[in-house]
């Protein structure tokens, strides 16, 4: 057994016996050992994995063998490109402090050039990724509200780096753990959403943006919004109040507002004629059912604009459910809106919570899905039956100029063509052209009318509905064909 190990590198050995008197000395053969540098262990850490471009970033190495410190010399790389400058050890250790990365994922690695007592080496890669910080603003309108009441909370977040994209959490601070009161997805960089389900009290809300693409997340600073209770309310000036129980119809206009009381217990059916800003009527009526009103509250009908274009909307209707006193008031049936004839549309109206809009879905007549707010059916009146679980504002869309097919010609013969153009209509809604009397003419969906054997060619033009107005068609436009 040796008494000292051996150092690095060849060593020739043998193994001698030494008379004890009895016995001759003797040797054994000579045996080469190799001692080896020893294997070392390299790693690379990063102080902060997800960083923000600009922000500093600490990179250490560090070299173990066999417990032994480690010397000499190690170099970070970002795929194949150096990192900084080749960085000397202390102690078996070398870090690099860095903000200069640019925005990616990075894939790094440390090389060690060893030394006499450990062997040279890299590291496994790690990933760093940095991201464009981003700041993220909140507004809140109003921040003292009444009970039930609604308000907007608008989220905005920025960035040197682009406009961010993703989704907003709205957040309430609370002992034990805060919670989430909602959620919107930005578009150009912004998004609001309506909150009307805050208890009486204060409450400290702030927003979340978890990040997207090469955009880092984000929180913004709190906001304190305070809710009142709600007083019962009295009906303000000019008003016309009808009972539930009691129909009769009057002319609701904008410096109008009607206002029921309702509750568990009532039920009845509210009509009015609507008058928009020219002077067009729309019959409506709105029913409620026994046991659609969860508390008590005052459901108010109004006139309004369309909240994201005031030229739009043949009339728009704002209902609301306005709960008395600290208890809300929900529904738990859906109320049943019935409105005078408006056409073909398969699009008759639009719901609105103040700030997203879109189509209500089509249901089977008097019937709401599971889990749907919205719902619409047309019966055999054309009129349009709206069922809706949550009061908001319905913008019905307009109807169209009268249409007309346009040409100077009235006959052409077999053979001939001639273009066709259209007269009236209204909005952007794509232009068809159709002949009932294919065997005498045909005509292209764009108006290329062409005479196909003597008679009487019958031809009409259709426009089709848009976001603002009713599907259209002309009445049919005779044109003789001859010889």
């Amino acid at each position: 057994m040796l008494s000292t190990p051996l150092s690095i590198g060849s060593h020739k050995l043998v193994a001698e016996y030494i008379s004890d008197g009895n016995y001759a000395g003797s040797k054994s053969a000579e045996f080469t050992q190799v001692i080896s540098v020893p294997t070392s262990a390299i790693a690379l850490v990063t102080s902060n994995s997800a960083s923000k471009l600009g922000e500093t970033v600490t990179l250490t190495v560090n070299v173990t063998a066999n417990g032994n410190i480690a010397t000499g010399t190690v170099q970070i790389y970002d795929g194949a490109s150096p990192v900084g400058g080749v960085l000397t050890l202390s102690s078996g250790s070398a870090s690099f402090v860095t903000s200069s990365l640019a925005v990616g994922s990075h894939s790094l690695t440390a090389t060690y050039s060893g030394d006499a007592n450990h062997a040279s080496g890299s590291s496994t890669a790690i990933t760093q990724t940095v991201k464009y910080p981003v700041n993220v603003s909140l507004t809140i309108d109003p921040v003292t509200l009444a009970f039930t009441d609604t308000t907007r909370i608008t989220s905005t977040v920025t960035s040197t780096g682009g406009t961010p994209t993703g989704s907003i959490v709205i957040e309430e601070e609370v002992t034990g753990g805060d919670i989430v009161l909602g959620t919107c997805t930005l578009s150009s960089g912004t998004c609001t959403h309506a909150l009307s389900t805050l208890s009486v009290g204060t409450h400290t809300i702030y927003l979340e943006y978890g990040g997207a693409g090469d955009f880092s997340g984000g929180a913004s600073s709190k906001v304190v919004v305070t809710v009142t209770p709600r007083p019962v309310e009295s009906t303000p000036a000019p008003v016309q109040k009808v009972e539930a129980s009691t129909p009769p119809k009057v002319e609701l206009t904008k410096n109008k507002e009607i206002a029921t009381v309702v509750s568990s217990t009532t039920a009845g059916i509210v009509e009015f004629n609507a008058t928009d800003s020219a002077g067009r009527t729309t019959a409506v009526g709105i029913n409620v059912p026994a046991g659609a009103v969860s508390g008590t509250g005052t459901l108010t009908v109004k006139l309004v604009g369309s909240i994201s274009d005031t030229s739009k909307g043949f009339v728009a209707l704002e209902i609301k459910l306005i709960s008395s006193g600290n208890t809300p008031a929900t529904l738990t049936k859906p109320l049943e809106l019935k409105i005078s004839p408006q056409g073909t549309t398969a699009k008759p109206a639009t719901s609105s919570d103040g700030v997203h809009w879109y189509a209500i879905s089509k249901v089977t007549s008097g019937t709401l899905s599971s889990g749907a707010l919205n719902g619409y059916f047309l019966d055999a009146s054309r009129n349009i039956n709206v069922l809706t679980l949550k009061t908001s504002v319905f913008d019905l869309l307009k109807p169209q100029n009268i249409l007309s097919v346009k040409t100077f010609a009235t006959h052409l013969q077999v053979g001939q063509s001639v273009t066709l153009e259209s007269r009236g209509g209204t909005g952007n809604g794509a232009l068809t052209f159709s002949t009932s009397t294919p065997a005498v003419c045909s005509v292209s969906s764009t108006g290329q009318l062409m005479g196909v054997a003597v008679g009487n060619c019958s031809v009409a033009v259709s426009k089709g509905s848009d976001s603002n107005y009713l599907n259209a068609e002309s009445a049919p436009k005779i044109f003789a064909v001859r010889p």
